[in-house]
């Protein structure tokens, strides 16, 4: 059994870290504190039911919730799903609504009716609840909000024969791929510097400021064009 908690944005400039602080009797669970993932550590002598509390911090300012695990009993249904884990993509600022994947059960009757849901539902997917594809909704993603969710799916069957429906459970996993949407700019253009008529190969002569504060070097090779003026070489890059 495990349990992803999830915050509801996901910063890429700090790095959080999760702890279990109370209701974690006997240790029975344990949580990765970079991915705030929570497994069983101690699954002997489990009670019904933990309320858990969770706190995530990125060192300076910290923030905690509540965390409900209801311990059942869980049965061989017989319906397992093909794959252990499902992985997809999705480009980051995409609205085309897309397929990402396709789960898909081993183990049911003929004819069985399986109905798929998506037990973790979010705004930006849905579920055919008899096909099991998983479409994005048309609502763009921003991996700078969140560059990954994880998908708990449900695959269940009712048959006439059992009292209890047949059910089974799997992970999907979908990535925002990074796309480079805040390009480099130059700024002040047109960029000019004075050089000397003895200067060598490689001397610097300038540098080029972006907005993201980096900086690149251009020697005499790199210049638009030169002209005499006094014994000196007036130089002026045309950068774009």
């Amino acid at each position: 059994m495990s349990y992803h908690f999830l915050n509801k944005f996901c910063f890429f400039l700090f790095r959080l870290r999760y702890d279990i602080i109370d209701g974690n009797k006997a240790h029975t669970f344990d949580i990765d504190p970079q991915t705030g993932v929570i497994t069983v550590y101690n699954p002997e002598r489990m009670k019904r039911s933990y309320l858990l509390r969770v706190r995530v911090s990125d060192g300076k300012y910290s923030n905690v919730c509540q965390v409900n695990v209801m311990v059942e009993k869980s049965e061989n249904s017989g319906l397992m799903f093909q794959k252990d884990v499902y992985e997809g993509t999705i480009p980051e600022n995409s609205t085309r609504i897309t397929t990402v994947a396709v789960v898909n059960v081993l183990g049911s009757a003929l004819n069985e009716h399986i109905v798929f849901s998506i037990l973790n539902p979010t705004d930006m997917f849905v579920i055919g609840p008899t096909s099991g594809a998983i479409r994005t909704t048309g609502i763009r993603f921003d991996r700078e909000v969140c560059e990954h969710y994880e998908l708990i799916v449900e695959a269940k069957s009712h048959m006439p024969s059992k009292e209890k429906p047949r059910v089974a459970h799997v992970i999907v996993n979908v990535t925002i791929l990074d796309i480079n949407d805040n390009c480099p700019m130059f700024v002040n253009l047109p960029y000019y510097a004075v050089v000397s008529v003895d200067a060598q190969k490689g001397d610097v002569i300038t540098k080029a400021s972006r907005l993201q504060l980096f900086s690149a070097v251009y020697n005499l090779e790199r210049c638009g064009c030169c002209v005499e003026d006094r014994g000196k070489k007036i130089a002026r890059a045309r950068l774009a």
